[in-house]
This record gives structure tokens, C-alpha cells and sequence, in this order.
């Protein structure tokens, strides 16, 4: 599953009326197989072991129909393409931290959409004002204004969320600056900036656009 595909933006709001709760779980990480946090305590077999695995970023959503958190599709973005657990998990810690923010944003899986369109169509067409009676007409307090219309959502798609170019940038120069000396660094760092200078200056900012 892709990175954007599982980011793609939504314009429903975070809880649904679900006595206010969460719409999600917080995203864990599936590390293969194994505790990360003893890893220092694996044997190098063990090691090995796990990262032959896939490791990925996993949530449950609740679903609309059931109100039950169900797990969704694994994020995996490429994470398994790094050889390091350290490796890995910083690149899942990027995807943990826009995860949560879309979802914050509100964010709903695509299996969900349809369904959560429909509930608030239904919602919409049952709070349409039905013509009062006489006896209705006349207990209505005077000077008092109903709005009976539910708040309109803007439903105008945007553009699927990428991780900027700078970002790219940073986390790229972080992996390298662990695995080469000073001198090697400073390789890749200098050009690598001016690279990014030249991207300011001919105003690219999409990171789509860089073969």
C-alpha cells in the first residue's frame, strides 16, 4: 500500500458522533516479529530473522456501519527496501507522524467513504423541515429562528500529501551522516544543498517532480 494512497486528504471531521470517540487507534509499528525495544538482547540470528521481514505501520479505523475498530491495510512505503532496523525505524516514524496528523485532519480509509457519504445524505434528507401543522404553527415561539439545514461540508478534492522536499532532504542526510565518515558526509551534504538551492531558485516544490 502506498504512501499516498493511505494519506489521501478527507474533509470529514475527526469523531462521528460516536459518544465522541476516537475514530482511530494510535499507529504501531510491526517490527518483525520481535520486541524492538530488546532488541540489543536478540542473538545476530534473530536479528537477521526480522529483517528479512516486512516491517510496517499498522491502525485500526472504526467502521461507521458496526462502530468497531477494524484493522486497516499495513503502510509500508518502502520501509523494507532500508537493510538497518535503525533505519527502518525512523522511516516509520516519518509515516507514524503524518498518519497521525491526516487522521487528526480527519482522515477516513477509502472503504469508508461511501458509507460515511451515505449516513449524512440520509442525515440530511430526514432533518428537512416537514410543513407544520396549525396547532404546531401556533406553539412556535415568536422572534425565534430554527435553522433546520445541517452545516454543509466542502467536498472540492485536493492534491494527495507528499513528504516535502526539504524533509526528503533532511532524512536522507540523517541516514547517510551515520553511515559514512565526516569527510565521506560532507560529499553528499554540500551538493546535496545546492541541489536544493536550485530547486528554490526555478520555484520546484513538489516532489513529484524530481526524477
Amino acid at each position: 500500500m502506498s504512501l499516498n494512497s493511505i494519506l489521501l486528504p478527507t474533509v470529514y471531521d475527526n469523531v462521528y458522533g460516536l459518544n465522541m470517540k476516537l475514530n482511530y487507534s494510535e499507529p504501531k509499528f510491526y517490527t518483525g516479529g520481535v520486541p524492538i525495544n530488546g532488541w540489543f538482547k536478540l542473538t545476530y540470528r534473530q536479528k537477521k530473522d526480522a529483517l528479512v521481514k516486512d516491517w510496517y505501520v499498522y491502525f485500526s479505523y472504526r467502521n461507521p456501519k458496526t462502530h468497531k475498530l477494524e484493522r486497516q491495510t499495513p503502510i509500508k512505503a518502502g520501509v523494507n527496501h532500508l537493510k538497518t532496523k535503525k533505519e527502518r525505524l525512523q522511516f516509520m516514524k516519518v509515516i507514524k507522524r503524518i498518519l497521525i496528523s491526516k487522521l487528526e485532519s480527519g482522515y477516513v480509509p477509502k472503504s469508508y467513504e461511501q458509507t460515511i457519504k451515505t449516513t449524512q445524505s440520509d442525515s440530511k434528507i430526514e432533518n428537512i423541515e416537514k410543513p407544520k401543522t396549525v396547532s404546531e404553527k401556533i406553539e412556535q415561539p415568536p422572534n425565534e429562528i430554527i435553522n433546520t439545514n445541517p452545516p454543509t461540508k466542502n467536498t472540492t478534492p485536493t492534491e494527495d500529501p507528499e513528504i516535502s522536499i526539504k524533509e526528503a532532504f533532511e532524512f536522507a542526510l540523517k541516514i547517510k551522516k551515520q553511515s559514512l565518515s565526516p569527510n565521506s558526509y560532507a560529499g553528499y551534504h554540500g551538493p546535496l544543498k545546492q541541489f536544493e538551492k536550485w530547486l528554490d531558485e526555478n520555484e520546484i516544490t513538489s516532489l513529484k517532480s524530481i526524477t
